[in-house]
């Protein structure tokens, strides 16, 4: 079975969430995560956390370059993520709606090779 990447994105300018909001976005993703596992579909879930803690290896050319930065410049970023097995991209396309709305937050899919 194809199995897909679902990404959360957030955005830095964007108004940070009421303490309300946020909380509810947590149980309404507990929730979707929980319908997942019972239907099959969950392989695996979390968060990840902000660009200002990534640190960048290269190692090319046996440089060793170590930075304590993210490799994608700019106003969006990745805040978490799913795998998830579906059959086919439409049914992925439906979850990942229902996701969007869960996290109060876009969501990207990508499907694995």
């Amino acid at each position: 079975m194809p199995q897909y990447l679902f990404s959360v994105h957030h955005d830095k300018n964007e108004k940070k969430m009421s303490p309300e909001r946020e909380q509810q976005a947590y149980s309404d993703t507990g929730a979707f995560n929980e319908k997942l596992k019972n239907q099959g579909h969950f392989v695996y879930a979390n968060g990840i956390f902000a660009p200002e803690e990534a640190i960048l290896v290269d190692n090319r050319n046996n440089e060793k370059k170590i930075t304590k930065e993210c490799f994608i410049k700019g106003d969006s970023y990745v805040g978490g993520f799913w795998i998830v097995d579906f059959e086919n991209e439409d049914d992925a396309i439906t979850w990942a709606l229902e996701a969007s709305k869960a996290c109060q937050q876009s969501v990207e899919i990508r499907r694995f090779h």
